[in-house]
């Protein structure tokens, strides 16, 4: 978030100025993982913004990061804040070629379904695919949930 509240500019702090004056690792690489197995490429996001989103998500050097991913990448996927509490999603969805509307099992309410589907469908232009899928996991390691978006 910091790179696009920056105009698009990496921000150097200290520690990243130390590493780079030890010359292990370039700016970019503070938020961009290359995994070595897979040449799958991931843009990270370190914590939760604490500034509203809503204006760097709706700028030109948003746009211009996503045009210039699906330019250089086969796929772009975009993983979003859930749609009930964050109106992040609601900003990104325009952008996709295809959405998935990812349901938790036993958990997501029938009209917390219905109002998550109504503001995707209505985010997303009118030729893109909306998906959705049931995801029933058990186990102790979850997720985020909602209630980090709460407050």
């Amino acid at each position: 978030m910091d790179y696009l509240m920056n105009g698009g500019a990496v921000k150097v702090d200290e520690v990243s100025k130390d590493k780079q004056s030890k010359g292990s690792q370039d700016p970019v690489e503070e938020f961009y993982v290359l995994d070595p197995i897979s040449k799958l490429g991931l843009i990270l996001g370190s914590h939760r913004a604490n500034t509203p989103t809503d204006a760097p998500l709706q700028g030109k050097v948003f746009h211009d990061l996503i045009a210039e991913s699906r330019a250089t990448f086969d796929v772009v996927v975009i993983d979003s804040a859930p749609l009930l509490p964050v109106v992040d999603t609601r900003y990104i969805a325009p952008l996709a070629d295809v959405a998935v509307l990812c349901v938790r099992f036993g958990e997501t309410s029938q009209m917390e379904l219905r109002a998550a589907y109504h503001h995707l469908a209505g985010a997303l232009r009118p030729e893109t695919n909306l998906v959705s899928t049931l995801n029933f996991y058990e186990g102790s390691q979850q997720g985020y949930k909602y209630g980090g978006y709460y407050s």
